[in-house]
């Protein structure tokens, strides 16, 4: 399977958001270029709450209304901090809470397990196909990885602010400090519903992903002796992981049963397919050997 071919064969479902009809439409074209490999895959279909985005807004404005009382009435503020801390670790962790209440959308993911269960492992070899949209709070994940943690940190230093103050402590210096997170909890409302709202982007380092999963499955198919290859392409990747994250719980007692490891191909540059599978390749090549040393 020629990796550029297919990513110019994917990359033609513009517009593939997370739970659209076009990204329908590209997993049924997925499922078909996996028959082609001479596997059998199947579309399992899960729900997700794609508002996550707003989610994590509203949580944001929160936490900065919360630091603002705490000037005044430390209790509140610290407990309206503390409220949005918690909610938005749990969106993160995939766990929703306030996206709950702001609607659900369908989507799948093409699973392809591997023929035969006859390796002591299993190397699940996951990318995921849909197009996030075009916002700057993605350009920023693409460039720092996984901003949850980064988020996490300066909801902690606005509650131990606020926790400061509920102790009976004031000052000048405590307002300059509780200044800093709260600017950037309120720089990050807007930044979140941009995620929401930003158009859909081209997708095309998606599909280069998608691509080298299916390049790398087909070149790894009977040559690895110790691990067994389950593909993986996940929709729903735009909106927090979700549909990884579905793929997970379905699968959990198979995953449970021998030792399991995750490659997820991320969104490399169109032109580096080549190079990215050849990677991945050497990378399986080494955990099979690890396997082998294992058993």
């Amino acid at each position: 399977m020629d990796p550029t071919e297919e990513t110019a064969a994917l990359a033609a479902f513009t517009g593939r958001r997370a739970g659209g009809e076009l990204e329908r439409r590209a997993a049924l074209h997925l499922t078909e270029r996996v028959h082609e490999l001479g596997r059998g895959a199947e579309l399992e279909p899960f729900r997700f709450h794609h508002r996550w985005a707003l989610a994590q807004a509203v949580a944001a404005a929160l936490a900065v209304v919360g630091g603002v009382l705490s000037v005044g009435a430390p209790e509140i503020g610290a407990a309206l901090v503390a409220a949005a801390l918690v909610s938005s670790t749990l969106e993160a962790l995939g766990r929703p809470v306030l996206a709950r209440l702001l609607g659900v959308r369908a989507s799948q993911n093409v699973s392809a397990p591997p023929p035969s269960g006859s390796g002591r492992g299993l190397l699940v070899l996951a990318a995921s196909y849909d197009a996030p949209r075009a916002s700057a709070f993605a350009r920023l994940a693409d460039r720092v990885g996984d901003p949850w943690p980064w988020v996490a940190a300066i909801y902690v230093a606005a509650l131990l602010c606020c926790l400061v103050r509920v102790g009976g402590v004031e000052g000048d210096w405590l307002t300059a400090l509780q200044l800093l997170p709260t600017l950037a909890l309120l720089a990050l409302v807007p930044a979140l519903v941009d995620a929401e709202l930003a158009p859909v982007g081209d997708g095309l380092g998606e599909a280069a992903g998608t691509a080298c999963a299916l390049a790398l499955t087909q070149q790894l198919d009977g040559e690895l002796r110790h691990l067994d290859v389950w593909l993986v392409l996940a929709g729903a990747g735009a909106a927090n992981r979700a549909g990884m994250r579905a793929w997970r719980r379905r699968h959990r007692r198979t995953l449970a049963a021998r030792p399991a490891v995750t490659v997820e191909v991320g969104a490399p540059e169109p032109g580096a397919a080549a190079a990215t599978v050849a990677s991945f390749s050497e990378l399986a090549r080494g955990l099979d050997a690890a396997a082998a040393q294992r058993g």
